[in-house]
């Protein structure tokens, strides 16, 4: 438990970054027979916080919220960046054609890797300060899932330009074809012909 376990420096509080049901699969695995409510009711015992992750709407939640996420989707600059990386390493540099669905503003719920992973890796490092790539980088890899699901991750020590935006004429260069539904969304970029 001891590699498992964080707390708040300012209080005697602590919790444990598994759930109540990993910790009882890990003792049957040790041939102690035990159900996650008694692990539960033995953490309390020893002064262990149970608590749950969850998202919590933003204070703001008024009419200047709406205005500020149909500017975003106004502001086109950045998509043009996206688009022309696309086109240029992967459709041209490999020959594909790679066909875009966006999910909606605030719909990221709805990925699937997203539901699947990033759920475990936020419980597996909560309330754990992030202080150094490495540390990151042991929680990515030691995430795993009842189902399976393993985590790889690796430190990019590649510099990446920032605030480099596409020129208009790069950005009409794209090759792409609009989808009928929902077009700014929905697209297919294929390579361009040199």
């Amino acid at each position: 438990m001891e590699e498992h376990t964080a707390g708040d420096p300012m209080s005697a509080r602590k919790w444990t970054r598994r759930t109540t049901g990993q910790i009882a699969r890990e003792l049957r695995r040790l041939r102690i027979c035990i159900s996650r409510r008694t692990v539960g009711r033995l953490l309390h015992d020893l002064k262990y916080s149970l608590r749950g992750n969850r998202k919590q709407l933003g204070a703001d939640s008024g009419p200047d919220r709406n205005r500020q996420f149909l500017y975003i989707n106004r502001e086109r600059r950045r998509c043009g960046a996206w688009k022309t990386e696309l086109q240029q390493q992967l459709c041209n540099r490999y020959g594909l054609t790679v066909t875009v669905a966006h999910y909606p503003t605030a719909a990221s719920k709805w990925n699937p890797i997203e539901h699947r992973l990033f759920s475990e890796v936020s419980k597996h490092w909560a309330a754990e300060p992030l202080t150094t790539y490495g540390k990151i980088l042991r929680f990515l890899r030691t995430t795993t899932t009842k189902t399976g699901l393993q985590v790889r991750a690796m430190f990019d020590h590649h510099a990446y330009p920032t605030k480099e935006e596409p020129t208009p004429h790069e950005i009409a260069a794209v090759a792409l074809t609009p989808h009928k539904v929902l077009p700014t969304w929905n697209y297919t970029i294929t390579p361009q012909s040199v």
